[in-house]
């Protein structure tokens, strides 16, 4: 038995150095920035630069304490909250009690000078029980509350700001679970971690928290050693829970996919980790799918498939993803009838297992499929478990019609769900966002309204952008932990000298510092955040940006198109250029590329290329956006073509009812309907250019040019109805807020 629990162990090693090797190889030739290399064997974490030695300070910081600690006989006492010896001290225990009780944190600060360390160390605890932060069940808030302070409760954001006062005003001797928890809050964390370092056996909710810390400020190599140095230095018994989090937290915070593999392989290794949950691998598994090569994949399959291989998760990772590349051309994909027999074999019938199973399966179907699939998912849960849906299928219905962009659909939902439904403000962002997609010339009046209703006139801001779609937008500016020092840049047809010459400074510093820092820190850049750059760089610094995308596994098919496509936005562009493209690329786009390409091909009366790609559209799945673009793009392709039947006969197959229509279309129908006379004119009266048609080819344009000015005075009653309807509907949803939020229930309404 033993001998085959060492066969095992060194098969498993072998599996991950064959992964480690492929993952090494796929880093040969990417950009030259200095990265990390891993030991497998050793399971331990190289510096391949001196530049780490500050950093290396810090880990010293961390794992010698913990050593001498561990090795002394107990010299340094941790104490317990509200522990004290001394009977005298109880009356300001019981004062102190009061006071936090009362929240009458002023005068808790006006005695700073009273209060010793085992006072604040009560206090600060009495303080997490106020606020509900001592519940046994959260291992760690996941993002600290002073970075979040404009979306967190009042009441917790009060408490936060009391105890940075009451922290910097004492000096405390040792350190406790509980300053800890203070210095993540507060997102300071070189404090974080002195306290930490004072603590004897730290228990997994602390280590936690100083893990957490450093994956939320994207300091990943950072995370790297302190990630190492702990779990093999530390006594404690680490769970699954605790790599149930690390896992989550570093694929949302956009580690490199290297990192993550590193942690998985470091874990499965220690005799003091406990196997990891299946979700966590899982996990694990669609980033492989996501970021891996195919030999990557097919090695960590094998390295999981003794443990996990039938687990219905994994199963259901494996399965999605065969769905997802059979029609990789596709946003929307097609389910077929085994498919859905796939689905229903691999449920498991137990009620928690089932509720993941359908959560992954419905995050699936929001991003791949429609409604009527996710409903299917749905009436799976309830037909197989006998329960009503949970809170996250609630959330999920909201996200589906945010992302397809249906705001009556949501509204709503949330209208026969506000007696059974709490609110939540994450819900109303989810309102809020849709509402400024579909209505985005009317989103500051909806902005103002909601920020009014809150008492925060800030909570949502509003960016005006260049778009005749989209001219307002939520604010979301640079995420400064993320990207410190960068500046945003200017996108727009007319910009100053001063402007464009801004955009130019802004691109050297992210290609000279901004990626290079990133990349050393172990965190992957945002796609939009590259595509921006990418779009103002010039051809060697595009280069070099093809680099880092390769470097972070960026450069999939996908992200490749449009970076071919918008370097062939460039003056030099040839017709010859065009075709040239087409010829190699036109079965090798989805319908977001072609759209960007049809354009191109249309400026340059390449109308054949256009019509052929124009025909392989999925107009099944467009949203209303789409709609209205592929209408411009069509009647410009049969006006080049001198087909006024086919103009009549789009337009009028084209319906505004149930459209959440743009002026987009009223402005670009008034310039076709300009082209279209100005040729007529040409045909009929001559000019420089002349343009023949025939008697019967200029009365149908002529029966076209009446067709096009019915349709955009069909366009302009429906944007006036708009003009009326849509502040009755501001008014309706801060009615069903107001009526929400005044129910306390917390029950599930039925979807």
């Amino acid at each position: 038995m033993i001998v085959n629990r060492r066969i095992h162990v060194y098969c498993r090693r072998r599996e991950i150095q064959k992964i480690v090797e492929r993952i090494r190889c796929n880093q040969a030739g990417s950009c030259s920035i200095p990265r990390r290399s891993f030991k497998t064997s050793l399971c331990v974490c190289q510096d391949s630069s001196s530049s780490s030695r500050s950093s290396g300070v810090l880990v010293n910081w961390i794992s010698n304490p913990i050593r001498s600690i561990e090795k002394s006989s107990g010299n340094l006492r941790v104490k317990k909250a509200g522990n004290t010896s001394n009977s005298k001290n109880a009356k300001i225990y019981q004062e102190l009690d009061i006071l936090v009780a009362r929240r009458d944190y002023a005068q808790i600060l006006a005695r700073s000078s009273e209060l010793n360390f085992d006072l604040v160390n009560f206090i600060i605890s009495k303080v997490r029980d106020s606020i509900g932060s001592n519940k046994e069940e959260i291992l760690v808030e996941k993002v600290p509350y002073s970075l979040n302070m404009v979306t967190t409760p009042d009441l917790t954001r009060e408490a936060i700001d009391f105890l940075s006062k009451l922290v910097a005003m004492t000096t405390p001797t040792t350190a406790t679970a509980n300053y800890v928890w203070v210095y993540y809050h507060l997102n300071n964390v070189e404090k974080l971690v002195e306290s930490f370092t004072s603590i004897k056996n730290p228990d997994k909710q602390t280590i936690a928290y100083v893990l957490n810390s450093l994956m939320v400020n994207y300091e990943f190599e950072m995370f790297k050693r302190v990630y190492h140095n702990l779990i093999i230095n530390t006594n404690t018994r680490l769970s699954a829970d605790l790599f149930s989090l690390i896992t989550t937290q570093l694929i949302a915070n956009d580690c490199l996919f290297e990192t993550l593999f590193y942690c998985y392989q470091l874990w499965i290794n220690l005799p003091n980790c406990d196997p990891p949950e299946a979700e966590s691998v899982s996990m694990i598994l669609n980033e492989f799918y996501k970021y891996g090569t195919i030999h990557e994949i097919r090695d960590f399959k094998r390295l999981i498939s003794k443990q996990f291989g039938q687990d219905y998760l994994i199963q259901s990772v494996i399965f999605q993803h065969e769905i997802i590349n059979r029609e990789y051309l596709l946003f929307k994909k097609n389910l077929c009838d085994s498919d859905y027999d796939m689905i229903e074999a691999l449920m498991p019938p137990e009620g928690e297992k089932a509720a993941k199973f359908c959560q992954l399966w419905v995050k699936f179907m929001i991003r791949y499929s429609n409604l009527e699939n996710l409903k299917y998912i749905i009436r799976l849960y309830k037909d197989k478990t006998g329960e009503e849906e949970s809170l996250n299928f609630f959330r999920s219905f909201l996200e589906y019609y945010m992302r397809h962009k249906q705001l009556l659909s949501l509204l709503k939902l949330i209208e026969a769900s506000t007696k059974t439904v709490p609110y939540k403000e994450e819900y109303l962002k989810l309102l809020v966002e849709t509402f400024t997609v579909c209505y985005s010339r009317f989103a500051p009046i909806l902005v103002e309204a909601v920020n009014r209703w809150l008492q925060k006139p800030d909570f949502f801001k509003l960016q005006k952008v260049e778009s005749q779609f989209f001219p307002f937008r939520l604010l979301e500016p640079l995420n400064t932990r993320k990207y410190k020092d960068w500046s945003n840049m200017k996108f727009r047809s007319r910009l100053s000298q001063a402007q464009r010459e801004q955009n130019k400074l802004e691109v050297r510093f992210r290609i000279d510092q901004g990626f290079p820092v990133l990349l050393n820190k172990g965190a992957r850049p945002d796609i939009q955040v590259v595509f921006d750059t990418f779009t103002e760089a010039d051809l060697s610094d595009k280069l070099i940006i093809k680099k880092i995308l390769t470097r972070t596994r960026q450069h999939n098919w996908k992200n490749q198109k449009i970076l071919e496509l918008r370097s062939l936005q460039h003056p030099t562009l040839t017709q010859e250029h065009l075709l040239k493209y087409f010829r190699y690329n036109k079965d090798q786009l989805n319908d977001s590329h072609k759209f960007l390409f049809i354009r191109m091909l249309l400026n340059f009366n390449l109308t054949q290329e256009a019509s052929y790609l124009l025909e392989t559209i999925d107009v099944l799945n467009m949203n209303d956006k789409n709609k209205m673009i592929k209408l411009v793009l069509e009647l410009r392709m049969y006006l080049a073509q001198n087909n006024f039947q086919a103009m009549i006969e789009v337009i009028n197959n084209f319906s505004l009812n149930g459209l959440y229509l743009s002026p987009y279309l009223q402005t670009q129908c008034f310039y076709i309907e300009s082209m279209l006379r100005t040729k007529l004119r040409k045909a009929q009266f001559g000019g420089t250019t002349n343009i023949e048609l025939s008697e019967k080819e200029l009365a149908l344009g002529k029966r076209c040019l009446l067709t096009i000015k019915d349709f955009i005075a069909d366009i302009k009653a429906h944007l006036q109805k708009s003009e009326e309807e849509v502040p009755v509907l501001i008014e309706r949803i801060i009615k069903v807020l107001d009526e929400w939020k005044s129910n306390g229930q917390h029950y599930v309404a039925p979807l």
